[in-house]
């Protein structure tokens, strides 16, 4: 086993993971914006966000549940994880599956679904690979594997520019080959030879997971249901206003970077600061960081507001002028959702984790009536601001119902 580096050395491989796998997907939908053809481009990033649905089941159910429950018994750890790697024969052809479910809905080119399923079988194994890398606390030489297949990734991604290969399935295809890239080179830094001293079934392993984390793959979907689910609400407009939401949507996930950092971070720091100060002392510590990304959110859609049109045209040159209207106004969306990931720390730290659920379960019963309505009825314009609604409703909701313990907290 490789030697595992120390707490603060920890921490800074850790956002440094999340920094590169934050900065790779968005350097490749924004080459993809500008070097596929447009209706190239909406096939692969309706493929794209497919694989990221499947994988959001696959880590709340598998992986994170994992780090959880293999720290809390490290001594079952190794038959837990020989459980779960038995269990990927079932996971990934269920993955694939609800790849194939969702395709009809735009990316249904049979080349394209062939590399689709590929990239997803190739993900949840080097996320599987990876996250165990985590729990046993080996982060550094799991954050070079990350690194080394951002740099595959977009190396070859590169290569398809240089070359002139503009096909959708071709650029699935390089992000397929980049994760065996990872998964190889895993093999060889993250591997142990830990003795299984307890055989575990698949199916048990499966279904105490999901025991643990029910609320959370639940809360996942209507996530999924408030507010990432619009791509695929556009694309019943057509190729060419897909392709225009998506390329406008691929600069706003230069903010994951933020957003995940803060969904990774939060949680334990909000806990630590009340097992430690109180709950007066938490809710003071999300009333100061509230404030400060809601004054830095102003700041930056007021910036949007001049330098949306030259940003989209440095990018993508004459070929989505429309994306500066949903970078534009999106943009508030997606600071509304970096309000929800403190409030959801918070509520987590105040034991109130149902509002999480309740939240997103209230934003997906807006996008299924009014946000498919305004829409069809108003297009891409009816689209943008049905999203910026469906990111807004969990964050007023959670805000809504934790405001009495942060004003005057017990």
């Amino acid at each position: 086993m490789v030697a595992a580096p120390p707490a603060r050395s920890a921490k800074v491989w850790a956002l440094a993971d999340q920094a590169c796998q934050s900065a790779t997907n968005f350097l490749t939908m924004v080459l993809a914006a500008r070097y596929l053809a447009v209706g190239d481009f909406a096939q692969f990033s309706l493929a794209y966000l497919a694989v990221l649905f499947a994988a959001s089941f696959h880590r709340t159910w598998v992986t994170q549940p994992m780090n959880v429950l293999g720290a809390q018994a490290p001594d079952g750890l190794p038959g837990r994880v020989a459980a779960l790697w038995r269990a990927h024969g079932v996971l990934v052809p269920a993955g694939v599956l609800l790849v194939l479910a969702v395709s009809p809905l735009g990316f249904a080119e049979p080349w394209l679904l062939l590399a689709t399923s590929a990239y997803l079988a190739s993900f949840f194994l080097q996320e599987m690979q990876r996250r165990h890398a985590y729990t046993r606390f080996v982060i550094r030489p799991a954050s070079v594997v990350s690194l080394a297949m951002g740099l595959a990734q977009l190396g070859g991604l590169g290569v398809l520019v240089v070359t002139g290969q503009h096909h959708a399935a071709l650029w699935m295809s390089a992000l397929a080959v980049a994760q065996l890239v990872g998964l190889l080179l895993g093999s060889l830094l993250l591997s142990t030879r830990t003795p299984v001293t307890a055989v575990r079934s698949a199916r048990e392993v499966l279904t105490e997971q999901f025991r643990h984390s029910r609320w959370v793959v639940a809360s996942q979907l209507v996530y999924w249901g408030s507010s990432q689910v619009y791509p695929f609400v556009v694309a019943g407009l057509g190729a060419s206003q897909t392709a225009t939401f998506n390329a406008g949507m691929s600069i706003l996930n230069a903010v994951n970077v933020l957003r995940m950092t803060l969904a990774n971070f939060l949680p334990a720091q909000a806990s630590r600061i009340r097992a430690a100060h109180g709950e007066a002392a938490v809710c003071a510590y999300a009333r100061r960081l509230l404030a400060q990304l809601a004054a830095a959110g102003l700041v930056a859609w007021v910036a949007l507001l001049f330098l949306a049109d030259p940003l989209v045209h440095l990018l993508y040159g004459n070929k989505f002028p429309a994306a500066a209207e949903v970078l534009r106004w999106l943009s508030l969306g997606i600071w509304a959702s970096v309000l929800s990931v403190v409030l959801n720390a918070l509520a987590l730290a105040l034991d109130s984790t149902e509002n999480i659920f309740f939240s997103n379960a209230v934003g997906t019963v807006f996008t299924l009536t009014a946000g498919l309505y305004l829409t069809h009825r108003f297009g891409l314009t009816g689209a943008i601001w049905s999203n910026v609604v469906g990111y807004a409703i969990p964050a007023l909701y959670q805000f809504i119902r934790l405001w009495p313990r942060l004003r005057s907290p017990t």
